[in-house]
């Protein structure tokens, strides 16, 4: 894994995880200081605004970055300038139509969903913002510039807590003050990360009009086989949350999505690794592919797995942080953690198939999963709530999983399925003996350290890990002497 690669990974990592534990604690905030009813209130608000910006935004952020990843490689800087500006158009094209159509009032569509109208601003500066930062992001990300994201992301993320804490003790404690909290943070990456990339395209020379008509059918046609799985996975996972608040009310559905929330931020973090490997797998031959493809799988499972094994073990003190009301959701937090291997198995070869250019099979996979969880909302919400949710969640990841591995097998790429199944099996066993301690924050330390002690002794985490590990956090010229001196630390401590 080159340097470049590697920082690229790391700043991604820290641009999904980091924020993400951010907005973690300010749904822990805003829990305690209201209760599951506006938190509830709030998150059906916040899953309406997603749907529109899955259907507005054609997914040309994802569809462009497969060309985007090959004029990087090529050095073609012009076209890359140009692929930029053909897709920021045109999704302001496609936003600014949407919102036309779902906040006419003529078609009440609000009305329909059970929103207020006095959320339209802040479903407006959602959905144009999320639209804009989906480009930027993903135009620096392929330029091998994610490292200029980490600024942008933290300013954001922490942004909403001076906002929130003037909205609740000058204004008012509730859902209006939460949302417009929320929604704070999209419109202050959107207009950061619109600044970091015009000054990164600014040294590209060209023409940004010239083959505008081409670029733009050419991400379409990209984009197009992902538009629809997605806006299948967007109805997929808000469509949830918006049955439960249909049906079991805003109680539930606070409930439910505080547990959706914790299992989305360790997905995080397997997905900000094969999220990078997107436009670098498309400008590699096939050998390179699949070797990459297979070490980015072992990280997303090295990192991944003792973090949910904690989760699995102590999901009740957890949810407890965010108050009683909350601590009953354990059962749905359990459900969907039983997804997450599979999770990552299924995103890296999503993108690996993304990469090559086999956009039906990437319809396939998004319908396998998608369009059967969807149908089973109907079925299992009604009856089970939030658990009939997370159910209907785990039961589309398996036939995802299952077709999944049936195209890997046809393109005759090996995974290493045993490796995986080691790495998840380790913590769990050392959850088992260390949860006798009593102690929660004790216990998952220990299964944090323990855990990676056995991959080095197994050779699951080897030089050449901790070496692409330290080329993110310290200077070439420092590597090698660094690396000598934490191999002689645990070579004594026999570890490696």
């Amino acid at each position: 894994m080159t340097d470049s690669v590697s920082k690229n990974m790391f700043a991604v990592y820290i641009t999904s995880v980091v924020p993400a534990g951010l907005t973690y604690v300010f749904w822990l905030i805003a829990a305690n200081q209201t209760g599951p009813e506006i938190i509830g209130i709030v998150v059906a608000l916040g899953s309406f605004s997603m749907v529109l910006t899955s259907f507005a935004g054609f997914e040309i952020s994802i569809g462009m970055k497969r060309f985007l990843g090959i004029a990087h490689a090529e050095k073609k800087y012009s076209e890359f300038k140009q692929i930029v500006f053909v897709s920021s158009i045109f999704v302001i094209f496609s936003t600014v139509l949407i919102l036309f159509v779902a906040l006419n009032p003529f078609l009440n569509i609000l009305e329909i969903v059970g929103i207020d109208s006095k959320f339209a601003p802040i479903i407006i500066t959602i959905v144009v913002g999320n639209g804009l930062v989906n480009i930027f992001v993903n135009a620096l990300i392929s330029g091998l510039r994610s490292n200029s994201l980490v600024i942008p992301y933290l300013v954001s993320s922490f942004g909403r807590f001076p906002i929130l804490f003037v909205l609740f003790y000058f204004v008012e404690q509730t859902e209006t003050s939460i949302a417009w909290a929320y929604s704070s943070h999209y419109i202050i990456l959107a207009i950061l990360t619109m600044i970091i990339t015009g000054i990164f395209l600014r040294k590209s020379t060209g023409n940004v009009f010239e083959n505008f008509l081409k670029h733009l059918k050419m991400i379409l046609h990209g984009s197009l086989p992902k538009y629809i799985p997605q806006i299948a996975a967007s109805l997929q996972t808000q469509f949830g949350i918006l049955t439960i608040f249909a049906i079991k009310g805003p109680v539930e559905t606070g409930v439910y999505y505080i547990s959706f929330a914790i299992f989305a931020i360790i997905s995080m973090i397997p997905s900000a690794i094969n999220g990078v490997g997107h436009p670098i797998l498309s400008g590699m031959d096939e050998l390179e592919r699949g070797k990459f493809l297979r070490r980015t799988l072992k990280i997303g499972f090295l990192l991944t797995m003792p973090i949910a094994v904690i989760a699995t073990f102590y999901s009740e003190p957890i949810l407890g942080i965010f108050g009683e009301d909350f601590s009953v959701s354990t059962d749905i937090i359990l459900i969907l953690l039983v997804s997450l291997p599979m999770g990552i198995i299924m995103d890296g070869c999503y993108y690996y198939l993304y990469a090559k250019g086999n956009y039906k099979k990437i319809l396939y996979l998004g319908f396998a999963k998608h369009i059967s969880v969807i149908i089973l909302y109907f079925i299992l919400v009604p009856e089970y709530g939030g658990v009939g949710a997370a159910i209907s969640y785990v039961i589309g990841s398996m036939l995802q999983l299952g077709l999944t591995l049936v195209l890997i097998k046809n393109a005759n790429l090996n995974l290493e399925y045993k490796k995986y199944f080691i790495i998840s099996i380790i913590p769990f066993g050392i959850a088992i003996i260390v949860d006798n301690l009593q102690f929660e924050i004790i216990s998952s330390i220990l299964i944090v350290i323990i855990s990676f002690v056995i991959y080095a002794k197994l050779k699951m985490f080897d030089e050449k890990d901790l070496e692409s590990g330290l080329r993110i956090i310290v200077s070439n010229d420092k590597v090698e002497p660094t690396k000598i001196k934490i191999l002689n630390v645990l070579k004594k401590l026999h570890i490696m």
